[in-house]
């Protein structure tokens, strides 16, 4: 367990030593700013930055791997462990992927819908995809968020029948697809409605999910961020297309992802310009190994 721990704070500690650059150490950490506005789900445990450190040393430092600090381009700016039992059992590397919104500011109050999608290679047999601990962040000058989403369950068939759900008392995305349909895939969304004015060009807007599927095959994921004056908390309520395929329901070109019930409410702002761009631009694909 401490190996595990130890591996997920030296990834954080990646950022931060970014940060920092080498005066990384407790009495440094114990300064950072603290953020003014943390977005956490019910489930989230948080660790101080010294006590991320801590960790680190306790377990003899960082070394290279699969949770070895990502490139620049995938930081994860948060200083937490999540998920639904707090800190994760499991040595699945999480996966992240970054993008810059544009430059129009987002009003106090709108909402933002960040959306994902996949495609897979080889999509010729069944496959089952479970994508868990999602996490949203980004930095606005001293405040930082984090805004966590809910899981999701993917199943491409043999079949014909499209189906996306969100319980209503549930705590994640159910999807049924064919695997013979065309385009991409919906793979998660999450819903943030805003407290404060955004600026806009927000660098390094990062989506990190941890990625699970017996089948082993690679898919291709990417994310955007449309926003909307008027939108659900509600997910069931939002009417997400499921897949590009105009063949399946609602029967029109629109990008998965689009919430058909609010797609009228769209405006410019996050990687998005409104009109008919219901998802937001998409960040280029990261291919991902599901964990087994």
């Amino acid at each position: 367990m401490r190996t595990i721990v130890a591996s997920l704070a030296c990834y954080g500690l990646g950022a931060l030593q970014r940060y920092l650059g080498a005066a990384a150490t407790p009495a440094a950490l114990a300064e950072l700013p603290k953020p003014r506005h943390v977005f956490k789900g019910k489930f989230m445990k948080s660790l101080s930055a010294t006590g991320i450190l801590a960790l680190v040393l306790l377990s003899g430092g960082c070394a290279g791997g699969q949770n070895a600090v990502p490139a620049a381009n995938q930081t994860l700016a948060s200083f937490a462990l999540s998920g639904p039992h707090g800190i994760p059992r499991d040595a699945c590397a999480v996966i992240s992927t970054s993008q810059n919104f544009n430059g129009t500011p987002i009003s106090k109050g709108s909402w933002i819908l960040f959306s994902s999608q996949l495609s897979v290679r080889g999509s010729e047999a069944p496959m089952v995809l479970l994508m868990r601990q999602s996490l949203i962040t980004f930095s606005v000058g001293q405040t930082h968020y984090a805004i966590e989403g809910p899981n999701m369950r993917l199943e491409l068939t043999d079949g014909h029948a499209v189906h996306l759900h969100f319980p209503a008392f549930g705590d994640h995305w159910q999807m049924t697809a064919p695997y013979a349909a065309t385009g991409r895939d919906f793979l998660n969304g999450i819903a943030y409605q805003t407290t404060n004015r955004l600026p806009g060009n927000i660098t390094h807007a990062t989506w990190s999910a941890k990625f699970y599927g017996k089948a082993g095959r690679e898919i291709r994921w990417r994310w955007g961020a449309a926003v909307y004056s008027t939108l659900s908390s509600r997910y069931n309520k939002l009417e997400v297309k499921a897949v590009d395929d105009a063949h399946y329901p609602p029967y029109n070109t629109n990008r998965a992802g689009t919430p058909e019930a609010f797609k009228q409410y769209v405006t410019g702002g996050g990687t998005g310009d409104g009109g008919n761009n219901y998802t937001g631009t998409m960040s280029s694909p990261v291919t991902v190994t599901p964990c087994k």
